[in-house]
């Protein structure tokens, strides 16, 4: 989920966002969220200088036509507490909808044509956390997200769609000839995270994580360099990344991490703040973090 990131524009945009908690049992509570926003206005393109026009007087609230790029993010979670406190399961199911650009809109009359720019995405989650006592404990963490990225066209006449198509961003080079074949793109995207990890609170831990995907990322070399991590566990080192983090907390508010494998890297949302991680193939990442 820390994946997909919405750019909002606070200087034209207006949206809400509504959020619920509570508990169903002792044992189960919940937590749901839900956001929607658009620009203020609709916007179209003029037909004779081809510059962008406001279609419609501002709008309080979200509007749903493409025109005005809405977005939308849903995201509800259910915790368990079981075996008195030992076992915590975490599950929850996001899907997310944005219209991050509008390339091209021209109306007349009787049609209208437009180009816009869509990603999408449905993420099922779940973590599993056991305390074995004395500080100690074990977790899981699975990931599975259907991600759909591309542009999209709509063109209608006399108020009937006439054309309504999707072409996607993403593609799997089976036949690794360097470009995408008709034949090889793909609906969605599917990427699969893996974390097992072990640690004594309140010093250290030490994880594996396995990243996974089913596509070809344009513009990467595929020649990836291997690892013995990827070799022992006889993996497709294009499509997979995997690492082992070992983190020791020097105080209640510094902590030290040291990660060697390799990192598929992209956009990275954490605590609120998103940032570009450079990926690597076989290397060390070292970091410090301090709470302040």
């Amino acid at each position: 989920m820390n994946r997909i990131s919405h750019q909002s524009d606070y200087n034209n945009e207006v949206g809400y966002k509504i959020e619920i908690m509570g508990m169903f049992t002792e044992w189960i509570d919940f937590f749901g969220v839900y956001s929607i926003s658009s620009r203020s206005t609709s916007w179209v393109m003029s037909s004779e200088d081809y510059s962008w026009q406001k279609d419609g007087e501002a709008a309080y609230l979200p509007i749903s036509d493409k025109s005005a790029t809405p977005f939308s993010d849903m995201y509800g979670e259910l915790n368990f507490y079981l075996l008195n406190g030992k076992m915590h399961i975490k599950t929850g199911y996001a899907n997310s909808y944005d219209v991050t650009d509008l390339t091209s809109y021209m109306k007349t009359d009787t049609s209208s044509s437009m180009y816009y720019m869509l990603t999408s995405g449905q993420t099922l989650p779940l973590h599993v956390s056991y305390g074995l006592g004395g500080g100690w404990s074990i977790n899981l963490k699975l990931e599975t997200q259907q991600l759909r990225k591309g542009f999209g066209r709509i063109d209608k006449l006399n108020g009937a769609t006439v054309v309504d198509t999707f072409y996607s961003d993403f593609y799997n080079d089976s036949n690794n000839n360097g470009f995408p074949d008709q034949d090889e793109f793909l609906d969605f995207e599917t990427n699969r995270f893996i974390s097992i990890s072990v640690g004594k609170s309140p010093y250290w831990s030490v994880a594996l994580t396995m990243d996974q995907t089913n596509i070809t990322e344009a513009g990467i070399d595929n020649n990836h360099h291997e690892n013995p991590l990827e070799t022992f566990l006889g993996v497709d080192q294009s499509k997979n990344w995997i690492n082992l983090e070992v983190i020791y907390n020097l105080t209640p508010s510094m902590r030290l991490s040291l990660l060697y494998g390799s990192l598929k890297g992209g956009l990275i949302c954490t605590n609120g703040v998103c940032r570009i991680i450079e990926p690597f193939d076989d290397g060390f990442k070292l970091g410090l973090t301090t709470v302040f």
